[in-house]
């Protein structure tokens, strides 16, 4: 994560007792929900965040620079065992994980000291419709933080439900049109992200741009030694996050028949993806990450 723009989404205060508070779930920082924007002269950070579901928090973040696109992020916090786990997915960039030593009600600390830059991320609640966010750590043997003061405001996107509706049969739509391209072979499949769009596979190294991911899927492909049967989409989530942005979530269940014969295996697959809508209005893949329960 070193020199990006940090999605500063989890909340933090500083104080002495912090690795002794005890470790909440995502009951204690659900006041994190809505939409945020700090304003300085150097640039504009805007976050988005989704409520509690099935152990998670989404969000997205973007940082502008004047008429430019400076940055943007996408986190998923999630509840594991006792604690939280703040992951952050920085763009162009691998994966972090920062777990929580410090959540309630008012403010929350994630770190990670093995990290390259940020250890430390934080944010404090400063009444209702406020916040105050920092991230810090060590560069070069230098001390480093940037600070980040929230507002909370009007979500974009807000539609009447026939609209509403509309837009979510765009994003079936869109799967439908995608999924449907795998018989044309792994680069018409790879076309429907974006140009610099992300794939997350579980335990790898992700894939990024068009021509990654049509050479992943076509040796994942090739090395599979089953068929995939499925069965059905048992979890089927949208949250637009604004117009031209949408977190989808998913869980496809299935089977697994082994190529050399044998008794078929159940699967079930989680996925993640963040979707994009172009200035011709087109939905395209940011980010597609996955794992398996079975």
């Amino acid at each position: 994560m070193k020199g990006c723009v940090v999605f500063v989404s989890a909340i933090c205060v500083a104080g002495p007792l912090l690795g002794q508070d005890p470790l909440p779930g995502l009951a204690r920082v659900s006041w994190l929900q809505g939409c945020w924007v700090s304003v300085s002269p150097e640039r504009v950070v805007e976050e988005n965040w989704t409520g509690a579901r099935s152990g998670t928090m989404m969000g997205i973040s973007r940082t502008l620079s004047g008429d430019s696109l400076a940055g943007y992020e996408v986190v998923i916090l999630r509840e594991r065992d006792t604690t939280l786990v703040y992951e952050a997915h920085p763009a162009e960039q691998a994966p972090a994980k920062f777990p929580a030593v410090h959540a309630s009600d008012t403010g929350a600390v994630f770190e990670n000291q093995m990290h390259d830059f940020p250890q430390r991320i934080g944010y404090s609640r400063v009444g209702r419709d406020s916040l105050f966010a920092y991230i810090e750590g060590w560069v070069s043997g230098r001390s480093r933080r940037m600070e980040f003061p929230y507002v909370r405001t009007p979500c974009e996107g807000a539609a009447p439900s026939a609209a509403a509706a509309a837009e979510s049969a765009s994003v079936t739509a869109f799967y439908r049109e995608w999924f449907g391209s795998l018989h044309l072979g792994p680069d018409a499949y790879a076309g429907f992200y974006a140009v610099d769009g992300m794939l997350l596979p579980p335990n790898k190294p992700p894939a990024v741009g068009r021509a990654a991911i049509a050479r992943w899927l076509r040796e994942a492909q090739a090395s599979l030694p089953y068929t995939v049967r499925p069965e059905g989409v048992t979890v089927d989530e949208r949250s637009f996050l604004n117009p031209s942005w949408v977190l989808y979530r998913s869980t496809l269940r299935g089977q697994r028949i082994p190529n050399a014969g044998g008794a078929a295996v159940p699967f079930e697959t989680k996925y993640f993806d963040l979707l994009h809508r172009t200035g011709a209005g087109r939905w395209e893949v940011v980010y597609r990450m996955w794992s398996d329960n079975r």
